[in-house]
């Protein structure tokens, strides 16, 4: 119901949970953009328009996961190359010393830290 004002907020629990369950198919996007939309329809009955607020950014989120899950799938070298040609000269620093201190969520900077440690 809290969506709308939590989502930007890095220390409360703000995510679905959901990604696993979507990623190995245990749940369809089907299924939750129906289940969501008749909490949407519910709500607004009700009148509860921020909760109807959540739901749309909600969707918006899982929209956004299933256009990246279309790129990589489509584009299977975006990891290894941009696809707009006009980056492909950005200069790039591979760094096994950064690589390490970035997985295990040890940079200096809070945020990046603390996500790494939560995944």
């Amino acid at each position: 119901m809290d969506y709308s004002v939590n989502r930007k907020k890095a220390d409360s629990a703000s995510t679905s949970l959901l990604s696993p369950y979507l990623h190995f198919g245990e749940l369809s996007v089907r299924k939750v953009f129906h289940q969501v939309r008749m909490k949407r329809l519910m709500w607004s009955n009700d009148g509860n328009h921020a909760s109807e607020e959540s739901c749309t950014l909600f969707f918006r989120s899982i929209g956004l996961r299933e256009y990246s899950r279309h790129l990589t799938f489509n584009h299977p070298c975006s990891h290894e190359k941009p696809l707009p040609l006009h980056l492909r000269f950005f200069p790039w620093v591979v760094n096994e010393v950064y690589f390490k201190v970035w997985r295990q969520g040890r940079t200096g900077y809070p945020l990046v830290d603390a996500g790494m440690r939560e995944l």
